[in-house]
Protein backbone atom coordinates (compact mmCIF):
# COMPACT_ATOMS: atom_id res chain seq x y z
CA UNK A 1 0.00 0.00 0.00
CA UNK A 2 1.56 3.53 -0.97
CA UNK A 3 2.51 5.64 1.74
CA UNK A 4 0.52 8.53 0.02
CA UNK A 5 -2.70 7.77 -1.54
CA UNK A 6 -3.35 10.71 -2.84
CA UNK A 7 -0.62 13.18 -3.32
CA UNK A 8 -2.27 16.40 -4.70
CA UNK A 9 -4.36 15.86 -1.23
CA UNK A 10 -1.11 15.67 0.77
CA UNK A 11 0.39 18.75 -1.23
CA UNK A 12 -2.76 20.77 -0.48
CA UNK A 13 -2.77 20.04 3.36
CA UNK A 14 0.93 21.15 3.02
CA UNK A 15 -0.11 24.30 1.51
CA UNK A 16 -3.05 24.76 3.49
CA UNK A 17 -0.47 24.87 6.94
CA UNK A 18 1.98 27.58 5.14
CA UNK A 19 3.97 25.89 2.61
CA UNK A 20 5.03 27.03 -0.74
CA UNK A 21 2.81 25.28 -3.04
CA UNK A 22 6.98 24.51 -5.06
CA UNK A 23 8.30 22.90 -1.57
CA UNK A 24 4.83 21.33 -0.69
CA UNK A 25 4.87 19.46 -4.05
CA UNK A 26 9.36 18.88 -3.69
CA UNK A 27 8.24 17.12 -0.25
CA UNK A 28 5.10 15.12 -1.53
CA UNK A 29 7.67 13.42 -4.38
CA UNK A 30 10.40 12.72 -1.89
CA UNK A 31 7.83 10.87 0.31
CA UNK A 32 6.44 9.18 -2.67
CA UNK A 33 9.83 8.71 -4.01
CA UNK A 34 10.72 7.13 -0.99
CA UNK A 35 7.87 5.09 -0.72
CA UNK A 36 8.76 3.30 -4.21
CA UNK A 37 11.69 2.08 -2.65
CA UNK A 38 10.47 0.52 -0.02
CA UNK A 39 10.14 -2.81 -0.10
CA UNK A 40 6.42 -4.51 1.00
CA UNK A 41 6.45 -7.35 3.22
CA UNK A 42 5.24 -9.35 0.05
CA UNK A 43 8.38 -8.12 -1.78
CA UNK A 44 10.50 -10.16 1.34
CA UNK A 45 8.39 -13.08 1.55
CA UNK A 46 8.56 -13.83 -2.08
CA UNK A 47 12.12 -12.81 -1.94
CA UNK A 48 12.87 -15.54 0.86
CA UNK A 49 10.76 -18.04 -1.06
CA UNK A 50 13.17 -17.44 -4.22
CA UNK A 51 16.07 -18.01 -1.85
CA UNK A 52 14.92 -20.83 0.43
CA UNK A 53 13.92 -22.35 -3.39
CA UNK A 54 17.86 -21.45 -4.99
CA UNK A 55 18.92 -23.12 -1.25
CA UNK A 56 16.92 -25.94 -1.83
CA UNK A 57 18.08 -26.60 -5.61
CA UNK A 58 21.94 -26.07 -4.64
CA UNK A 59 21.21 -28.54 -1.44
CA UNK A 60 19.92 -31.37 -3.81
CA UNK A 61 22.89 -30.55 -6.40
CA UNK A 62 25.11 -31.25 -3.48
CA UNK A 63 23.21 -34.36 -2.32
CA UNK A 64 23.26 -35.94 -5.96
CA UNK A 65 26.94 -34.70 -6.37
CA UNK A 66 27.87 -36.36 -3.02
CA UNK A 67 26.07 -39.68 -3.74
CA UNK A 68 27.81 -40.62 -7.08
CA UNK A 69 31.23 -39.39 -5.60
CA UNK A 70 29.88 -41.83 -2.81
CA UNK A 71 29.20 -44.91 -5.46
CA UNK A 72 32.71 -44.34 -7.16
CA UNK A 73 34.59 -44.77 -3.67
CA UNK A 74 32.58 -47.89 -2.71
CA UNK A 75 33.79 -49.05 -5.95
CA UNK A 76 37.35 -48.36 -5.62
CA UNK A 77 37.47 -49.97 -2.04
CA UNK A 78 35.62 -52.82 -3.72
CA UNK A 79 38.23 -53.16 -5.93
CA UNK A 80 41.37 -52.68 -3.67
CA UNK A 81 39.78 -55.23 -1.26
CA UNK A 82 39.73 -58.00 -3.94
CA UNK A 83 43.33 -57.02 -5.12
CA UNK A 84 44.70 -57.05 -1.42
CA UNK A 85 42.93 -60.55 -0.95
CA UNK A 86 43.99 -62.07 -4.18
CA UNK A 87 47.55 -60.81 -3.30
CA UNK A 88 47.26 -62.27 0.38
CA UNK A 89 46.06 -65.67 -1.29
CA UNK A 90 48.99 -65.82 -3.73
CA UNK A 91 51.47 -64.94 -0.97
CA UNK A 92 50.36 -67.72 1.65
CA UNK A 93 49.95 -70.48 -1.55
CA UNK A 94 53.87 -69.45 -2.47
Amino acid sequence: MPLLKDTRKAAERLQEGGVPEGQANAIVDLFVDADEQVATKGDLDHTEQQLRDEINHVEQQLRTSMEAMEERLTGRIQQTESRLLRWMIGVVGA
